[in-house]
């Protein structure tokens, strides 16, 4: 639960005004951390440790930040990693009693500049 604090007066405006610019923010963070969840647990995105001791992901989580998850994987898996992205980020959701997915966009390349060089596609 999260408390927010603001003047006691007659204008409760003020605190309900932050508490609604919040809830945008809070859903597509939990619909981002569902998809890492989802990344994470996948039985399918585990490949054997060379070394012989457990498992490796074949797509790994690099950060999470509010919306934003970035993640890398080997070029020659990026149809694989296209088709597992948008199935890890389908995730329906209550908000407000209504049922939804929140829709996601993205894109990868062959560097974190994201520039015309660099990327190369979109998820």
């Amino acid at each position: 639960m999260r408390q927010f604090f603001g003047r006691n007066s007659k204008l409760k405006c003020e605190i309900l005004g932050e508490a609604l610019a919040h809830v945008p923010q809070v859903v597509t963070t939990y619909a981002t951390l569902l998809a890492a969840r989802n990344l994470w647990t996948d039985p399918d995105n585990r490949i054997p440790n060379p070394s012989g001791h457990g498992s490796l992901l074949r797509i790994e989580p690099l950060h999470q930040v509010h919306d934003e998850l970035v993640v890398q994987w080997k070029i020659e898996d990026t149809a694989w990693a296209k088709q597992k992205i948008a199935q890890w980020f389908k995730n329906e959701i209550t908000v407000a009693g209504q049922r939804i997915v929140i829709p996601y966009d993205g894109a990868y390349g062959t560097n974190w500049s994201m520039d015309e060089k660099g990327k190369v596609g979109t998820i």
